[in-house]
């Protein structure tokens, strides 16, 4: 798999990559990380069209990202740090 585009965002990291005829796309941001997969065909041939399609759809992946956040925080939130030092009084 490499590396062949990215698409810019102020937040978001999304990363482009192409791997046996399929582009995918990784949007990151922080611990949290979105994937999605596409088939090469005669409708999807180069990194421009992958960007172009994308491009319509960065309202959605900005919210779906932020619900992901959110729901990490609240997991993250629930580990309980097995270093912790025992209270003393």
């Amino acid at each position: 798999m490499r590396i062949v585009g990215e698409i810019e965002h102020p937040v978001l990291k999304i990363t482009i990559f192409h791997n046996e005829n399929k582009y995918s796309v990784q949007v990151e941001d922080g611990q949290v990380t979105q994937h999605f997969k596409l088939r090469e065909d005669s409708s999807l041939d180069s990194v421009e069209t992958v960007k172009n399609l994308f491009k319509n759809e960065m309202e959605k992946m900005f919210e779906v990202n932020s619900k992901m956040q959110s729901i990490m925080a609240s997991v993250s939130d629930q580990i309980v740090d097995k270093d912790e030092l025992p209270k003393i009084i």
